[in-house]
């Protein structure tokens, strides 16, 4: 967990659905990242779930309310090889 003055970041959780589902069927946001907006709240359960078993992937959480507006991902850094 990674805790700013507003936000959170944390691991998803299952009880995350309805926030998750809120922010996942958004077609402006989606369509900006290029991405398919969530139609079926069911559907977004299932990614929801494989989104709690990745370690790297955090939901945005904010801090006074506890809703999730979003998520981020982290990348395991790749080794850098210079040729000097």
């Amino acid at each position: 967990m990674i805790e700013t003055e507003r936000l959170i970041l944390r691991n998803f959780k299952e009880t995350d659905l309805d926030d998750y589902f809120e922010f996942v069927s958004q077609e402006d946001v989606l369509t900006r990242i290029g991405a398919v907006p969530y139609t079926d709240k069911e559907k977004a359960r299932e990614r929801l779930l494989s989104e709690c078993e990745k370690p790297l992937r955090f939901a945005i959480v904010v801090k006074d309310t506890g809703k999730v507006i979003g998520n981020i991902s982290l990348n395991e850094p790749k080794p850098v090889r210079y040729d000097g």
